[in-house]
């Protein structure tokens, strides 16, 4: 494979977004998951194989070095390698539709139980339809992918505050944890809300 400059182009455009949208000093392992779903379901990157993944690498380390040179640049990049084999939906596809749903108006399950403007209807909301978008009727949800739905589709609020929520809807009942990440596992939760269910 050899990488063509729209290819080259496609890249730094995406590299530059998913850096933006995680903090350098914690966020270098996310970012590159990132990455990797964004340009995979490109035009230009969508028939890479595999093996191809590595003609990327030496965009790859001057896009690292830029953003996360604390971070050993190997180890990142054979995250990126994972992400990339793993991904299977573009990013923020899903969530972002899931998000343009509940902006045309809020679950009567979630304000039966949480009014009509409060955040947490938004929230139990946006659960309800990624929850019916997911074919095992469940879904995955962190506080970081939270708040950018949140940010584009409702209001402005921070990563910590939306993990707060979440934690809070565990326990009053409306979300369930179906699996949860073990310890230093970089993936979201997975979720399934039993508003509109029998708990």
């Amino acid at each position: 494979m050899v990488i063509t400059e729209r290819q080259t182009e496609v890249f730094h455009a995406n590299a530059k977004k998913a850096a933006d949208n995680h903090a350098r000093l914690t966020g270098a392992f996310e970012a590159t998951f990132e990455l990797a779903r964004r340009l995979k379901f490109t035009e230009e990157f969508r028939d890479v194989e595999f093996d191809d993944l590595y003609e990327m690498r030496d965009m790859f380390d001057d896009w690292a070095c830029d953003y996360y040179d604390n971070y050993p640049i190997d180890d990142l990049f054979e995250n990126f390698v994972m992400a990339w084999e793993i991904a299977k939906v573009p990013y923020g596809d899903i969530l972002i539709r899931a998000a343009d749903a509940t902006c045309e108006g809020f679950r009567k399950e979630a304000v039966e139980k949480y009014g009509k403007r409060s955040f947490r209807t938004f929230v139990a909301s946006l659960c309800l339809e990624l929850q019916q978008r997911h074919p095992k009727g469940v879904f995955c949800l962190s506080g970081r992918m939270l708040s950018a739905a949140s940010q584009s589709h409702f209001r402005p609020v921070s990563q910590q505050w939306c993990s707060s929520i979440l934690k809070s809807m565990v326990k009053d009942g409306t979300l369930v944890i179906v699996d949860k990440p073990k310890k230093n596992e970089r993936r979201a939760t997975i979720y399934r809300t039993t508003i509109g269910h029998d708990q």
